[in-house]
């Protein structure tokens, strides 16, 4: 139950904040030219970069070594020495980066002042990080929820301000990221004070740091695959291109924001069932396994959704990101393969013995995503990127699937994810079919066809759940 309560939560608070995000786009699209974009998705990319260096991913340490400590004073003491160790690698990384920026800056062809901002976003926002790995770890859903919530509807209201009243789209939409990082930094401060203290933990420290250090291969790598080709399409075909790339990116993505909320509540639970697992508990065995199918067909549903109605929501946008439409699709489809691969690669995270195999896998992915983003943009453009995505993503799950299931023997049912899959393609061609109210009402109706469907194969109970829900508010009011 604490799952499906956590993940609720967690989702509303995603919905809350990423929809009216998501809802403003269409409307900065007429405002925010492709150019503008374009820079603040280099500005994005490089923030990610620089965050994943400047953390050495220790973030990872809160949530993989919570769960051996026996007591609170060792939670307390796992923290301190985490925030400690990020805020002497984190200046050290900021000092280095900020004295080489006019080099940098060039190479990746981004104006000096938008790169500057770059460095301090990550460097001051990447605390909050760590507080909301002990957070979610402590399965403490009502606090993060509310927290994220919050934030993210001040940063909105920032960012129209900030968008309305500047001439620099660009630099507008690059400030509101600076004034989110300034927020959560505090926000950092206040909810580390019960668990900071002023003592370092030089007897687990080589473990901790084995352990981050052992992610930063496939951070890396993972980064390269998501955005190597943004970088590419900027310095090869110009920032214009970026900014089409970035929005039909960004569209495709929203599943995988969607289920990235939803994820931090599956880590805990998944992990305590692990180390039931471990101790040949056939009940965790097939808890895991369950969820597992129901994650999975929700995940393709979910997908298929977006799919069948990405071009109505393509044509809400400028017609100067018209172009964006198949990589909407293409991205979306790659969603599909990451978000399994953050469901079916959680064993692999549990044991420690297979760390170096994930980030083997990372890196050979992030390489190959690498080789072939340089290969194939100069000639076929933005097509070219997201059809390099979707390979990347779609090689990366197989490997990770295949050792998953040597880091924690799994008996996965496919058969039930098979009929889904194979139902949704049959959907899919429901975008051909235009854009108007008839064609809208007429894939909606199919969808909740495609529903009652998929709910019988994957025994959800749908019907019976929403109505079990209705009558206990009824009751209660």
């Amino acid at each position: 139950m604490s799952l499906i309560k956590n993940s609720i939560l967690y989702l509303i608070s995603t919905i809350l904040v990423k929809a009216t995000t998501f809802f403003l786009l269409p409307v900065y699209s007429y405002m925010v030219s492709p150019e503008e974009y374009g820079y603040v998705y280099i500005v994005a990319a490089s923030t990610q970069l620089l965050m994943l260096l400047m953390q050495l991913s220790t973030q990872v340490c809160i949530s993989r070594f919570l769960f051996d400590c026996k007591n609170n004073d060792e939670v307390k003491l796992l923290y301190s020495t985490v925030v400690i160790t990020a805020v002497v690698f984190s200046t050290l990384i900021f000092v280095v980066v900020w004295l080489c920026g006019d080099t940098i800056a060039n190479v990746i062809n981004l104006p000096l002042k938008y790169f500057r901002l770059a460095c301090l976003i990550p460097y001051i926002g990447l605390f909050y990080n760590l507080i909301l790995s002990l957070l979610y770890a402590r399965q403490d859903a009502k606090k993060v929820s509310l927290t994220s919530s919050t934030i993210g509807i001040i940063n909105i209201v920032i960012q129209v301000i900030l968008v309305y009243e500047m001439e620099d789209k660009a630099m507008a939409l690059i400030i509101s990221m600076l004034v989110n990082s300034i927020i959560t930094f505090l926000i950092f401060l206040f909810y580390s004070y019960p668990y900071f203290v002023f003592k370092y933990d030089y007897s687990r420290i080589k473990s901790y740091l084995y352990y981050a250090i052992s992610q930063i291969p496939s951070d890396l790598s993972a980064w390269l695959v998501s955005f190597t080709d943004r970088i590419v399409i900027n310095k090869y075909i110009g920032p214009a291109e970026t900014g089409i790339y970035g929005i039909g990116s960004t569209i495709g993505n929203i599943p995988s924001v969607v289920y990235t909320s939803m994820n931090q509540a599956y880590v805990p639970y998944a992990y305590s069932n692990f180390k039931l697992i471990e101790k040949s508990d056939n009940t965790a065995h097939n808890n895991i396994v369950n969820t597992t199918e129901i994650l999975s067909g929700i995940v393709i549903m979910l997908i298929t959704l977006f799919v069948i109605f990405s071009n109505n929501i393509v044509c809400l946008f400028s017609s100067s990101y018209a172009s964006s439409s198949f990589i909407v699709v293409v991205m979306l489809i790659a969603s599909l393969f990451d978000i399994f691969r953050i469901i079916y690669m959680q064993p692999l995270c549990f044991n420690v013995k297979f760390t170096k195999i994930k980030s083997a896998i990372w890196l050979f992915s992030g390489i190959i995503n690498m080789g072939l983003n340089f290969l194939v943009i100069p000639k076929y453009g933005i097509y070219g990127g997201c059809l390099t995505s979707l390979v990347t993503y779609i090689v990366t799950f197989f490997l990770l699937l295949y050792f998953s299931k040597k880091a924690i023997p799994l008996s996965y049912r496919w058969i039930n994810v098979w009929k889904v899959v194979i139902i949704s393609i049959i959907m899919f061609p429901l975008i051909f079919l235009g854009n108007s109210m008839l064609v809208f009402i007429l894939k909606a109706t199919a969808y909740l066809s495609y529903i009652v469907l998929c709910d019988k194969i994957l025994k959800l109970n749908i019907k019976n759940k929403i109505i079990s829900h209705v009558k206990f508010f009824s009751y209660k009011h």
